[in-house]
């Protein structure tokens, strides 16, 4: 019986089957001849004799109890149940009390756990609590400002441009 994989006079020469077949390997593998066959080195995230099964990294994933674990080539992520946040799920999440202030949103640094408070125009601090005094700021946020001071202290900016007309009535007591 003679063997493909052996051709020539004394079937003595090995068949390249990487040559014979070029994608013998998926996903990126390298094809390895060898005598009498092939072999695949694959990629990153890959395994199987051709490459082609998608090695699960949820198996050894270390997502928190509760989370979802999702998995892609070569990696995975964790889908967290509320309340949790973090890469693992890990860290309770801090926005869920509500911390942010007139209407702030409130994002959640990943790494270390602290809220962070995107304030509304008009207000600052950590939570967004704290109101800006828009006539002690004066001309440096308003291009035209007039001030009448009684025992309030109404400030009037207007804003004038081509299109709009607006005005913004601001009250500051004072001490």
């Amino acid at each position: 019986i003679v063997k493909l994989s052996f051709p020539g006079q004394f079937c003595t020469n090995d068949v390249d089957e990487c040559s014979l077949l070029p994608n013998a390997c998926q996903n990126g593998g390298t094809c390895r001849n060898t005598l009498n066959g092939y072999n695949c080195a694959c990629v990153n995230g890959w395994s199987g004799p051709d490459c082609s099964e998608n090695i699960d990294d949820c198996a050894n994933a270390v997502c928190f109890s509760g989370s979802t674990c999702i998995d892609y080539v070569a990696s995975f992520s964790c889908s967290c149940p509320p309340g949790k946040t973090g890469l693992l799920c890990h860290i309770d999440d801090a926005c869920t009390s509500n911390p942010c202030k007139m209407g702030a949103h409130c994002y959640m640094n990943p790494i270390n756990g602290k809220v962070i408070c995107n304030c509304p125009s008009g207000y600052k601090g950590g939570t967004c609590a704290e109101d800006i005094d828009e006539c002690v700021i004066g001309e440096t946020v308003c291009r035209t400002f007039v001030c009448v001071c009684f025992s309030v202290c109404l400030c009037i900016s207007i804003h004038l441009s081509l299109h709009t007309h607006y005005s913004v009535l601001c009250i500051s007591y004072l001490a």
